[in-house]
């Protein structure tokens, strides 16, 4: 690695400490599927996520591979194992 890429991380990590605890300073949220769409301007597949607790949303753009495999575990379909 060239110096002047060490300088540019070392002076990341000074600009941006991370916490090695801050894992653990956060909290859990549990959150269940609650539909997987299609972003209308992009086509992008959606996934939209609906916290336990207090019903809030959250979508997360997602690629098509993934959107295919959480389909096929919605619908229950057994894929057969490499």
């Amino acid at each position: 690695m060239k110096p002047s890429h060490w300088l540019c991380l070392l002076a990341l990590l000074f600009l941006f400490p991370v916490s090695p605890y801050a894992a653990q300073e956060t909290s859990s949220v549990e959150a269940k599927i609650k539909t997987l769409m299609l972003d209308p301007n992009t086509q992008s597949p959606i996934v939209v996520l609906e916290t336990v607790t207090d019903k809030k949303l959250l979508p997360i753009w997602i690629d098509v591979p993934e959107a295919r495999a959480i389909a096929l575990e919605l619908d229950h379909v057994a894929t057969p194992r490499p």
